[in-house]
């Protein structure tokens, strides 16, 4: 598989989305999606996108299926050499409660249209602005909403994992605002 990393200029240049996508048709859209609001660069493989990616990078979007290797891969090894920027799942494979265990800030299915993409977007960026607690209550209740609107209310209740995030999403909260006002 062809290896590609690319940069456009946009009018936001100052912040950069890497959208790491193996399907050229896809990736391409996504990145001149991105580019209507911000510069995009483009990796088609988990060894690009390993490289691509680094402190300057805004945001990551994130196919979990890459024909090189796995999303989940990519942000695990990102998250351990000190990466802290939002990443968000941008694939076709339905979460489950595994994604609990991942490091991400959020999770998009495909198909997807623009609208939604950009919105998704804009919520991965407001989730970078955090810090502390505020950014960990924020993944958290995103993670949250994700699998209360794709997996069903008995599932949920039996998910002893899921209970388990729940309570901790809970100690959280009761912590209060690392931002006070």
């Amino acid at each position: 598989m062809e290896s590609l990393c690319m940069t456009t200029p946009s009018r936001s240049s100052a912040t950069r989305i890497c959208v790491v996508e193996d399907d050229p048709g896809l990736g391409e859209l996504f990145a001149t999606w991105v580019e209507e609001r911000y510069a995009a660069s483009l990796a088609r493989d988990v060894d690009t996108a390993l490289t691509a990616i680094n402190q300057d990078t805004a945001a990551v979007l994130l196919d979990r299926r890459l024909g090189s290797g796995c999303g989940a891969t990519v942000v695990t090894e990102l998250r351990e050499r000190g990466y802290d920027g939002p990443v968000g799942m941008v694939t076709a494979v339905q979460p489950d409660f595994d994604i609990l265990e991942l490091p991400i800030d959020g999770y998009l299915m495909k198909p997807v249209q623009s609208s939604v993409f950009h919105d998704f977007i804009d919520e991965l960026l407001e989730i970078g602005q955090l810090q502390g607690t505020d950014r960990q209550l924020a993944r958290g209740r995103r993670i949250r909403r994700i699998l209360e609107t794709t997996k069903r209310p008995e599932s949920l209740d039996r998910s002893g994992e899921y209970q388990q995030f729940l309570a901790e999403l809970t100690d959280l909260a009761s912590q209060g605002s690392d931002n006070p006002g």
